[in-house]
């Protein structure tokens, strides 16, 4: 056990341990943060069969930071009020098209044309060179 010599196992867990329950709450909502009791998080299911993997990317960023040795201060900023998933909130993309700058859905209608464009081109050369739908790659 290292530096945790002399500690009770209780203790121990307690630091460095977190429990993901199932909860309707976001993945990684703190549920309770007592002190000598480990950390509990949702998990982000309300089912207990789901919690595992609706908890999985969450579980293996603490395991991570166990590893790393910051399971003890992570948890010790969950109980202070921190978060406790993820780390750093996600940025804040807008998902409609008002958000969006003219110059990049510009852009983007573009890039899309030029695509679809040289698609068309290609079944064309294709029918051009091999006559009717003969299908390139594909030996008789």
């Amino acid at each position: 056990m290292g530096r945790w010599a002399g500690e009770s196992p209780c203790a121990v867990l307690a630091a460095v341990g977190r429990n993901f329950v199932c909860s309707e709450l976001a993945l990684g909502a703190t549920l309770r943060a007592r002190e000598g009791e480990p950390v509990e998080v949702s998990a982000g299911a309300d089912a207990h069969a789901s919690t595992t993997r609706a908890a999985e990317r969450a579980v293996f960023d603490f395991l991570e930071a166990g590893a790393a040795g910051e399971a003890k201060a992570a948890n010790e900023r969950v109980r202070a009020g921190g978060r406790a998933w993820p780390r750093r909130p996600p940025p804040r993309w807008k998902k409609t098209l008002s958000g969006l700058k003219p110059a990049s859905f510009a852009g983007s209608l573009c890039a899309a044309s030029v695509g679809t464009c040289l698609r068309a081109c290609a079944r064309v050369l294709s029918w051009a060179i091999f006559g009717g739908h003969a299908k390139v790659g594909v030996h008789p």
